[in-house]
């Protein structure tokens, strides 16, 4: 072995890896070469202008206001609408955290690989899933009290 794979060695043993065995189980040519590209493609896609939903989807800025909220004023299409397209979002992005998560995991300590994913994910993350609940929750509180087939003492 050389220096560099002595010193290579050393490092991947520390968290538990091995020079020889590639973490990420493919033939790459460092432990470290899939997570740079599973962080990569998750970063380019938290930065994509898709994921502004929140700020940028007219039926947001325009029929989900916390005016139409506090009303209850929303139309239950536009409603349908929001959720299926903020849904549709978070389905895409959350295999990619979870697969950058894995192989964290096989390179650093679980306590890194979520404090990796709650300053760089979860920022992003966390508007579209608040907008989630808002429109579930909004469902819930338009839905008549009535809604029951029989009333309750019947």
């Amino acid at each position: 072995m050389t220096g560099v794979q002595v010193r290579s060695s050393d490092f991947c043993a520390a968290f538990g890896a091995s020079v020889q065995q590639p973490c990420s189980g493919g033939t790459s040519p460092y432990p470290g070469q899939r997570l740079a590209e599973l962080v990569v493609e998750l970063t380019t896609l938290l930065l994509s202008e898709e994921l502004n939903f929140v700020d940028t989807n007219m039926y947001v800025k325009g029929w989900f206001t916390p005016y139409h909220r506090r009303r209850k004023v929303v139309n239950p299409l536009i409603l349908q609408q929001i959720q299926h397209q903020a849904t549709a979002l978070l389905a895409r992005v959350e295999p990619k955290v979870e697969a950058v998560t894995q192989e964290m995991r096989h390179l650093f300590p679980d306590s890194t690989a979520q404090e990796w994913i709650q300053q760089h994910v979860s920022a992003v993350l966390e508007p579209l899933q608040s907008l989630l609940e808002d429109v579930q929750v909004t469902i819930q509180e338009m839905l008549p009290s009535s809604a029951h087939p029989f009333p309750a003492g019947q």
